[in-house]
């Protein structure tokens, strides 16, 4: 597993919507920047940061590796030519995202020496894609905010039965629908916080999936960690 820093003030949204990175194959004068070759080394499971306004907005995990796709419409018109390559990837927002100041006096020198995606002030330097050694890689997980459980609706309730009369019990039952409270704190438990496939060890990537359907299982085996995997997106 590799880890990639993509700036992307100018795209972050078209691109957190579309679920991809991409970038043009050459310039206009025939040029490949590296960074806009790097997207030919990203493989699936690798993990992407996402460089916004100089905060890290979003960690991603690819889902396939660069393939040849056109300029997505409506993205960066008459800045870039139509061909370009395409890497699928599973956003994950953060909820409170850290800024780059937090952390750039540890971070730096953990950077290459060439095409580092800082330059010597702390701010990005120019450019899309680039590649993180592995130290700092996980400098930044260690700031990465794993809580971003989702809500509880009303339209899950309706699956869980009425019958349950304890409030604590119901809520629980209403997480594990969406593989979150007590029934994914017992799968990280489990599965010592990795993925069961990969040994991703990320959380806020990481998915609590029954294996009995939730909808097919009694209230005792949707709380059952024994009828769950921990699964990285890819």
């Amino acid at each position: 597993m590799a880890y990639w820093w993509v700036s992307q003030n100018q795209t972050y949204r078209h691109e957190r919507d579309g679920g991809f990175l991409w970038a043009p194959n050459q310039t206009e004068a025939g040029l490949t920047p590296f960074h806009w070759a790097t997207m030919d080394e990203v493989r699936p499971g690798d993990l992407i940061f996402s460089y916004v306004g100089g905060r890290i907005v979003a960690v991603a995990v690819a889902k396939t590796a660069a393939y040849d796709s056109p300029r997505p419409g409506g993205m960066g018109e008459g800045l870039w030519e139509d061909a370009g390559r395409r890497v699928d990837v599973e956003y994950r927002d953060l909820s409170e995202p850290p800024t780059i100041a937090e952390v750039v006096a540890e971070l730096q020198p953990l950077m290459p020496e060439r095409y580092a995606p800082l330059n010597r002030f702390g701010t990005g330097n120019q450019g899309y894609l680039f590649s993180l050694p592995p130290r700092a890689g996980r400098l930044l997980l260690d700031r990465v905010d794993d809580t971003n459980a989702a809500s509880a609706t009303d339209a899950i309730e309706e699956g869980i039965e009425r019958a349950v009369a304890d409030t604590t019990e119901r809520r629980a039952l209403v997480l594990s629908r969406v593989g979150q409270g007590q029934f994914r704190d017992s799968l990280m438990s489990v599965w010592g916080g990795r993925c069961a496939v990969t040994g991703l060890d990320l959380p806020v990537l990481l998915r609590a999936s029954h294996i009995k359907p939730w909808r097919d299982s009694d209230n005792r085996e949707r709380l059952d960690a024994y009828n769950g995997l921990l699964l990285s997106p890819s």
